[in-house]
């Protein structure tokens, strides 16, 4: 067979086949090549765009080629015999020859009103998948915030700051930066409850400063409040027990809040 032109199109009724000989004198045609009708229209424009990119690398496109035939989801795969005039009139882009049939593999390339109906589909299930995961994330937020404001009203430090670090690593996810800043302010109010007043006025001063930068009037409110309570009447917030000692052991994972 001639050397196949990197981004040649081929019509589906111009390849041709190859003669075998048979060691008893007898021949058989054998197929030309192996062509392929990706499920995905997307996947095939993929395998277009790959095959261009990497249109020098013979050891790469043979790879993309049994990748092709193997692991992509064919909506159609039939070998390329002599006098194929039945089938229908398609453009073909050589990808490569495949090592696990010896065979020259083509792809089928899409119509334009295809790739527009999967594309669209395909972003259909991003946007899906992007709000199911949201949705997810923050009803954990509110099973969280939930929990940890229970545990603060009985003044558990401990266990406030664990839901606040769970928090944290949950908004984080969903890029919910309001919701992280709330999260530092709740490592400052773990530490006041468990007496350590300086570590808390020091927390609370900075999210202060963060929140004038970031416009967020809310988060500003929090932490003047907080700063008023630390302050000036540290003992009504401070845990029973607590006032200087730190009867609870901080988890160390805090520190990571404000990297």
């Amino acid at each position: 067979m001639k050397e196949h032109s990197h981004l040649c199109f081929h019509s589906a009724t111009h390849l041709y086949s190859l003669l075998h000989v048979w060691p008893g004198g007898g021949t058989a045609w054998m197929a030309c090549a192996e062509v392929v009708l990706l499920r995905d229209s997307c996947s095939a424009v993929k395998v277009f765009f790959d095959v261009q990119r990497y249109k020098k690398n013979k050891r790469f496109r043979s790879s993309l080629a049994d990748y092709v035939l193997r692991a992509l989801t064919a909506e159609a795969m039939f070998p390329m015999m002599h006098g194929t005039s039945e089938f229908p009139s398609v453009l073909l882009f050589y990808v490569g020859e495949a090592t696990c049939s010896g065979a020259p593999c083509y792809v089928a390339l899409p119509t334009s009103g295809r790739f527009f109906i999967d594309y669209c589909l395909a972003w259909g299930h991003h946007a899906h998948y992007g709000l199911a995961r949201r949705y997810a994330a923050c009803c954990k937020m509110a099973i969280l915030q939930t929990v940890g404001g229970g545990w603060a009203s009985l003044r558990r430090a401990d266990k406030a700051l664990r839901c606040a670090i769970m928090l944290y690593e949950t908004a984080a996810l969903i890029h919910d930066t309001a919701t992280l800043r709330k999260c530092r302010l709740f490592v400052g109010w773990a530490h006041l409850w468990n007496g350590n007043v300086r570590q808390a006025l020091d927390i609370f001063e900075q999210q202060l400063v963060e929140a004038q930068l970031e416009g967020d009037a809310v988060q500003e409110r929090r932490c003047i409040s907080a700063i008023h309570h630390a302050r000036h009447n540290p003992s009504v917030v401070v845990a029973c027990g607590a006032r200087g000692h730190g009867s609870f052991f901080l988890s160390e994972c805090w520190a990571e809040l404000f990297e």
